[in-house]
């Protein structure tokens, strides 16, 4: 012990003697430290660590998309809700399909003495959990029935913001919650760690499927996105499969082709893994199409 420190007395000492030296040198080796870690975090969150799904490989993103020709410049982006309901009732590439949309609610319990919580909240299909394979951890997530018209709002709760709201006490399965002041009944409790489709998602609240209304009935109206999960490859041949065009209705150059591995002109809806990038096309396993 005596020893190491007459040796961290002696480095400062040397230090002492050079200042600007000694402050240049440590500065490289804080910005060097700080962009190898910054580095790695990317990396390990991107490519190296699974998402927390069942079947993680399987977990896939669907969009539509323009092609060039159409003139417009949209590579990517959300669903309509006719164009979800047409993908879902006909795809034979995934055996689920969930939609969901995000957006910031405010988060209130009838406890009055508690700060109401402003937070992103996501608003899903009943089948939302089931595509991705995750349980609750106390409670129960959606179930069959929570997205029929008529339906009541039902809330499941991230894991933190059962810590903040309820001082994760069980208790709060059942209880009855404010968003934006709306009634809502808390049935369950995520394990710490689940995220979707992002870390600012604190809680998941049931969508009301009802082709009537305007969020499902309008074609130009994009309020969706959606998740898939895909059917298990009968083989490992990468031979493409027969393309298969599906009308969208509405307007003369909308349709919809659903194929796993070619890559997909004019009005398109595709699936990609998702959490990772894909430039233009419905290829599997995290390929992309030239």
């Amino acid at each position: 012990m005596v020893t190491i420190i007459r040796n961290v007395r002696h480095a400062l000492r040397v230090l002492a003697r050079a200042p600007a030296f000694s402050l240049t040198a440590i500065a490289t080796l804080a910005l060097g430290i700080g962009a190898a870690t910054a580095m790695f975090t990317i990396v390990n969150s991107v490519l190296l660590r699974a998402l927390p799904f069942r079947d993680a490989d399987r977990v896939a993103a669907v969009y539509t998309r323009y092609d060039a020709s159409s003139g417009y410049d949209f590579p990517q982006f959300s669903l309509s809700g006719p164009e979800f309901l047409d993908y879902r009732a006909q795809t034979r590439v995934l055996e689920q399909v969930a939609a969901f949309q995000r957006g910031g609610v405010t988060f209130a319990t009838d406890d009055a003495g508690a700060e109401p919580i402003r937070g992103f909240h996501v608003v899903a299909t009943a089948n939302l959990f089931s595509t991705l394979g995750v349980e609750a951890a106390l409670g129960r997530t959606f179930r069959d029935g929570d997205d029929a018209p008529g339906a009541p709002c039902v809330v499941v709760l991230g894991h933190g913001v059962w810590l903040d709201a309820f001082g994760g006490d069980p208790s709060a399965i059942g209880r009855t919650v404010r968003l934006d002041g709306a009634p809502c009944e808390v049935v369950g409790i995520m394990p710490a760690g689940f995220a979707f489709p992002d870390a600012s998602a604190r809680w998941w609240r049931n969508a009301i499927v009802d082709p009537a209304s305007f969020l499902w009935n309008q074609r130009r109206s994009h309020n969706w996105f959606a998740v898939g999960w895909r059917r298990a490859p009968r083989s490992r041949r990468r031979t493409p499969r027969r393309a298969r065009w599906l009308p969208t209705g509405g307007r003369p150059t909308t349709t919809t082709k659903v194929t796993t591995y070619s890559c997909v002109p004019s009005w398109t809806t595709s699936s990609v893994p998702f959490g990772r990038s894909s430039r233009c096309c419905s290829a599997p396993w995290g390929s992309c199409c030239s």
